[in-house]
């Protein structure tokens, strides 16, 4: 009995069945594993998964560098004017290195920049960044925007931590979002 013959002789007899066996497979029956190994062939559930593991991380990381590109050229274009291009490309290479790795959103930030001000202790950052990353209703700062070389350190540090709490806001905004 070829396959094909099989198949509907199969379904046939078990269309008018009970609706408690309504499943037309019976995965007990020789049949059933002949044409099961046969569709199957020479996969391997460990190959199988090995391949699909490897096709999603490279599919992660190539939409990921796309959003991320999408995500410097949008701070570029919104803070060019107010820090060198090189910083925004390394507050964007924090935000993919730390995004997701604390649930606190302070935590997260300080991630972001402390490398770029490893000068500084992290209770500083915390200090200067709390009403960054926790803003209380109209407590918005005034922009201390302006040339980068005149500003004073900690005004580089408040807007650096402006850029990097606004590049966490849309990353995380980009992941929900697919």
């Amino acid at each position: 009995m070829n396959d094909s013959l099989f198949e509907k002789k199969y379904l046939a007899e078990n269309l008018w069945q009970d609706e408690e066996n309504i499943y037309p497979w019976d995965h007990f029956s020789e049949e059933m594993d002949k044409y099961i190994e046969k569709q199957t062939g020479d996969f391997q559930d460990n190959e199988i998964d090995n391949q699909s593991e490897k096709l999603l991380k490279l599919l992660n990381s190539r939409w990921q560098s796309i959003d991320l590109q999408k995500l410097q050229q949008s701070l570029e274009q919104e803070y060019s004017q107010q820090v060198p291009s090189n910083w925004i490309k390394d507050i964007v290479g924090q935000v993919k290195e730390f995004f997701g790795q604390s649930s606190d959103s302070l935590e997260e930030l300080l991630a972001c920049v402390k490398p770029l001000f490893p000068q500084y202790n992290t209770d500083d950052l915390r200090v200067i960044g709390g009403p960054i990353a926790y803003p209380t209703r109209g407590g918005k700062e005034k922009d201390s925007g302006g040339n980068w070389e005149q500003l004073s350190e900690k005004q580089k540090i408040k807007v650096t931590m402006r850029i990097a709490q606004s590049a966490l806001n849309r990353w995380k905004n980009a992941e929900i979002a697919q």
